[in-house]
């Protein structure tokens, strides 16, 4: 399987189905920032050509250099030679999707829904401390949460 969403990124993993309805699936992910893994299942209640599916994965991206992703979302550039390093992030998603192709062989499908996941930034105090120009500022590692609608295009090609 080949996929390719916001926020989930560009994905490719391998699937099993142990039934028609049932679909359980593992691989690699990229944010462009990082690589991470992904697992999860689909239910997909019909075997026809354009079927609906039910969708869920938990992922996780491991840790990486964060300086430029807030100048990539439009953001003003943080203004700090600290590496914005030491971060990744866990990630579960729910989605629903429309699947359209052979249920035997190949299938395109578009999916929405929500992803909720954790980052967390070990070395925050250092960071702080330079943004600041407060040397004497203390921080312990910061936590962010977050919730966002996702949206995914994928390519399913069955080999047996």
């Amino acid at each position: 399987m080949l996929d390719v969403g916001a926020p989930d990124g560009v994905g490719v993993s391998l699937v099993l189905r142990p039934a028609p309805w049932l679909r359980i699936n593992g691989g690699v992910t990229t944010n462009t920032l990082s690589l991470g893994m992904r697992g999860g299942i689909s239910l997909i209640p019909l075997s026809t050509f354009v079927a609906p599916s039910i969708n869920l994965d938990l992922g996780r991206y491991f840790d990486a250099n964060y300086n430029k992703l807030v100048e990539r979302f439009g953001g003003i550039p943080l203004q700090t030679s600290v590496p914005f390093d030491d971060v990744g992030y866990n990630y579960g998603s729910a989605s629903v999707g429309l699947e359209i192709g052979s249920p035997e062989r190949f299938s395109f499908s578009l999916k929405a829904g929500l992803v909720h996941g954790s980052m967390v930034i070990q070395d925050a105090e250092k960071l702080l401390q330079d943004v600041t120009n407060d040397p004497d500022l203390t921080a312990k590692p910061l936590t962010f949460r977050f919730t966002t609608p996702s949206l995914k295009l994928g390519f399913l090609f069955y080999f047996l």
